[in-house]
């Protein structure tokens, strides 16, 4: 499923860099969405790691080891970009090699960064949680995450989207998500529900949180609340059921390679696709047909970074801790 979200958000961004089509005009206009299945997915997974009492240095080791070698990969690529058309200086490049640049107040250099911030700010949450023994207490501490977020929108109507302009606004977005935290806790209640651990608070959680996204999106993305709500409502409906199949070893082998590669894919897509317009003159192609090219090139690119890269730092990690288990092998939604 992770696959699945990686390619939907590639070809909005490859249809976009292409021909240049306005977000409402686009075929491919609510790939975008595949952010939020990210995120229901994140919801999921870290739940279920939770679930396992891991220390914190563990969880963030493994979170480090899955999150920055594939990233240092795509902040290299997207440095070829960005400083040949002058577009970033060195240090905003720099700055986003540690994955801080969004809670520094400093530009992603390239547009799917920008989601990182939510899932650090997530993992952080959950790390507290877990650190004053509040787990058991996890169905409380969503409805609280989602009562956050609407008094958020109430308050700060004009603010839901990044302002490096105002520092604090910002990290308020990134830490409350009121878009977003939705879809973090419908992923969570998800797997308490799959594990048969969901109580009345979990089901009201995830009722709430399936009902707020009827509110809509009303950053860059602007969709309307139907819209935004009815995709959530699949999104949950699609991970409850793989996660399934999942469990019972069924699935396509095209979706599970597709999964591997999610996250590189994810991080190189556009950058490779703004080189290769930026390369199309040379190649005697319109831009369009060289932006076309870079979907293959981006899908090789992205396994080799699995394989060459990505899973031989999983197992560094797993030596590291000198306990198989603490680091374990990605799940496969």
């Amino acid at each position: 499923m992770r696959g699945i979200a990686a390619l939907s958000v590639a070809l909005f961004h490859w249809e976009h860099i292409a021909f240049a089509t306005p977000n409402p005009d686009q075929l491919f206009r609510y790939g975008l969405l595949g952010v939020e299945f990210f995120f229901m997915v994140s919801g999921f997974v870290i739940m279920m790691v939770v679930a396992r009492r891991p220390e914190a240095g563990e969880f963030w080791l493994a979170r480090m080891v899955r999150l920055y070698p594939a990233y240092w990969v795509s902040v290299l690529v997207t440095a070829l970009y960005v400083l040949a058309v002058g577009k970033y200086d060195l240090a905003a490049v720099l700055v986003n090699a540690t994955m801080l640049q969004s809670f520094l107040g400093v530009p992603n250099i390239t547009n799917p960064y920008w989601t990182l911030a939510f899932e650090l700010s997530f993992y952080l949450g959950m790390t507290i949680v877990v650190r004053l023994g509040a787990t058991a207490r996890i169905e409380a501490i969503a409805l609280g995450w989602l009562a956050a977020g609407l008094i958020y929108r109430i308050v700060a109507p004009g603010a839901m989207a990044f302002d490096a302009e105002r520092p604090w606004v910002q990290l308020a977005y990134i830490v409350v998500a009121p878009q977003f935290s939705p879809f973090f806790v419908a992923g969570m209640m998800l797997y308490r529900w799959r594990e048969r651990e969901m109580g009345s608070a979990g089901r009201f959680a995830l009722l709430l949180a399936l009902a707020t996204t009827f509110l809509g999106r009303g950053d860059f993305a602007q969709v309307s609340g139907p819209v935004y709500g009815l995709f959530a409502l699949a999104m949950a409906t699609a991970l409850f059921l793989a996660s399934g199949l999942s469990r019972a070893g069924t699935a396509l082998r095209v979706f599970a390679w597709l999964g591997l590669v999610s996250y590189p894919l994810y991080l190189l897509h556009c950058s490779l696709a703004n080189l290769a317009g930026l390369a199309a003159p040379a190649l005697a192609l319109p831009a369009w047909a060289a932006v076309l090219l870079s979907a293959p090139v981006s899908l090789l690119l992205a396994w080799l970074v699995h394989a060459r890269i990505e899973r031989p730092a999983q197992r560094w990690g797993r030596r590291l801790l000198s306990r198989p288990g603490d680091i374990p092998a990605p799940v496969r939604i």
